[in-house]
């Protein structure tokens, strides 16, 4: 099978035939094929070229927003994780143990205040996912 990345080139060389033909049988009905063939080649080629690079970025954006989905399930279980130990705290009437995890939280919450104010979206993926 031909590889897609191969397509545009084959489509231009393509226009080697008539080229090859036009050479060998000079005449205006070869030149007008040459340039219809030639005309062909190139706007099948960027029509390849435009879908290729259309079916990059689709596949790019989709592992983009699950990279982005997962990032944001870890986020909320750890979320999840200190409200239920907070929560505990509450039922149990440990209330300097939950002043200590409203601390935390606080504290958690001013750090990721912080990290999505560095305007760099690669290292606050990169902060949030291994914090």
């Amino acid at each position: 099978m031909l590889s897609r990345k191969r397509l545009p080139l084959l489509v231009v060389c393509s226009a080697l035939a008539p080229l090859v033909l036009a050479l060998l049988v000079p005449g205006p009905v070869t030149v007008i094929i040459l340039a219809v063939w030639g005309g062909a080649a190139a706007i099948a080629g960027v029509e390849i070229t435009r879908r290729n690079a259309e079916k990059e970025n689709t596949a790019i954006r989709r592992t983009l927003e699950e990279a982005a989905n997962a990032a944001l399930n870890h986020h909320r279980h750890d979320w999840m994780n200190d409200l239920q130990v907070l929560y505990g705290y509450i039922r149990m009437g440990k209330y300097d143990k939950s002043a200590e995890c409203v601390e935390r939280i606080k504290e958690r919450a001013a750090q990721d205040s912080k990290l999505s104010k560095l305007g760099i979206p690669a290292l606050i993926f990169f902060c949030t996912r291994s914090g």
